[in-house]
C-alpha cells in the first residue's frame, strides 16, 4: 500500500532534490572552466598603415579595449607558415603578406603550406594564379621541401 508523505518528507525530498541540482550545476561550471568549455574568446586584427607617434611596447587603449602590436612574421620575412590553417584563413594571410612584401621590393617569396591532403596548396596555388603582385609561382625543390612550399615570384 502507498503510504501518504507529508509536508516534512516533501519538503526534505524537494531541498535533497535542489541540492543534488546545485551541486551538479557547480560541478560542469568547475569543469568547463577547467576546460575552457564556457569561455569565448575572439581576436580581431587591424593593419594601420600610419602609426607614427606610437613607441613599440607601449600600451595603447581605445574605447576600454587594450590594443596590442603583434605579428607572427618579422617585417623582414621572406617566408609565411600557413601550416594548419584553412585555406580562407590562409589565403586572407597571404594576401596581407603579398602586399607587404611587394612594399618591401621583395622578389619572390616562400609560402609553407605543408604536404597534408594538397587541399591547402590547391587551394594557394588557385589564389596565387589570380593575384595581381605575383608572376609566377612553383614548387620548391625536392631537397629544400618539394611541393610543401610554394616559391612566389613577384611582378616587378
Amino acid at each position: 500500500p502507498l503510504v501518504k508523505a507529508d509536508a516534512r518528507t516533501r519538503s526534505r525530498v524537494g531541498i535533497i532534490v535542489f541540492a543534488s541540482l546545485v551541486i551538479f550545476a557547480g560541478i560542469i561550471m568547475v569543469i568547463g572552466g577547467k576546460t575552457g568549455f564556457f569561455i569565448s574568446r575572439t581576436s580581431y586584427f587591424a593593419h594601420f598603415p600610419n602609426s607614427q607617434g606610437l613607441i613599440e611596447g607601449n600600451q595603447v587603449r581605445l574605447s576600454g579595449v587594450t590594443v596590442h602590436a603583434h605579428s607572427r612574421e618579422s617585417p623582414a620575412a621572406d617566408e609565411i607558415n600557413v601550416i594548419g590553417m584553412t585555406v580562407e584563413e590562409a589565403t586572407d594571410r597571404l594576401d596581407k603578406f603579398l602586399d607587404d612584401a611587394a612594399l618591401r621590393h621583395k622578389p619572390r617569396v616562400r609560402i609553407i603550406h605543408g604536404h597534408g591532403t594538397g587541399a591547402l596548396r590547391k587551394g594557394i596555388g588557385a589564389f596565387l594564379d589570380g593575384h595581381p603582385l605575383v608572376e609566377k609561382h612553383s614548387f620548391e625543390s625536392e631537397e629544400h621541401g618539394g611541393k610543401a612550399i610554394t616559391i612566389v615570384e613577384l611582378q616587378k
